[in-house]
Parts: structure tokens; C-alpha cells; sequence
């Protein structure tokens, strides 16, 4: 996930109510899946904010950088298949804009 299991725990041992099924861990003590009322997840997602703000950046953002480098990657792999499809479309001379007559 991304936020740590620190933050969860907190969670899960401060608003109990806001889970469904309870907590649960797993032989290694890491939080297994879970499930949060559809009416809480609002306070949850507020609860891991608030954690956040108070707590060191470094506790945290490694796992915030490892999907926006995904992302990057995603949309700089996206933008460079675009880049060479206008490429062929100008060199061929087809083009996929359509103008009005």
C-alpha cells in the first residue's frame, strides 16, 4: 500500500468502527487486506493526511515515488509512441486530424 502499516495500525487501533472485519496480520506481523466502511473512507484518507503532515517526510515518500516513477515512465513512454506516430503520419503523409469541407 501506500501509506506504512504504522499508519494503519493507528488507524485500525484508534477507529475501529471505520473498518470492516477488524485487523488483521499476517506470520510476519504485516497488516493483511482490509476493508474500510464505505462512509469512512473519507476519514480514513483525512486520518493518513493528518499522519503525513506530522510525520517525517522520509518515514513515508519512498512509497509515493516508487508509482509516481511508474507514472513517469507510463506517460513518457505514452508520449514518446505519439511523438512517432506524428512522425510517420507527417512523413507519410497521412494524417489522423480531420478538417470540415
Amino acid at each position: 500500500g501506500l501509506f506504512p502499516d504504522d499508519f494503519i495500525s493507528d488507524a485500525m487501533e484508534t477507529h475501529p468502527s471505520w473498518f470492516i472485519g477488524g485487523k488483521s496480520v499476517d506470520a510476519d506481523d504485516v497488516i493483511e487486506p482490509f476493508k474500510v466502511q464505505d462512509n469512512k473512507k473519507t476519514n480514513l484518507l483525512n486520518f493518513f493526511l493528518e499522519k503525513c503532515r506530522v510525520q517525517p517526510i522520509c518515514g513515508w515518500i519512498s512509497r509515493w515515488e516508487k508509482v509516481f516513477n511508474v507514472i513517469d515512465s507510463a506517460l513518457r513512454d505514452k508520449s514518446e509512441s505519439i511523438t512517432n506516430k506524428k512522425r510517420t503520419e507527417d512523413i507519410s503523409g497521412n494524417t489522423s486530424d480531420h478538417q470540415a469541407a
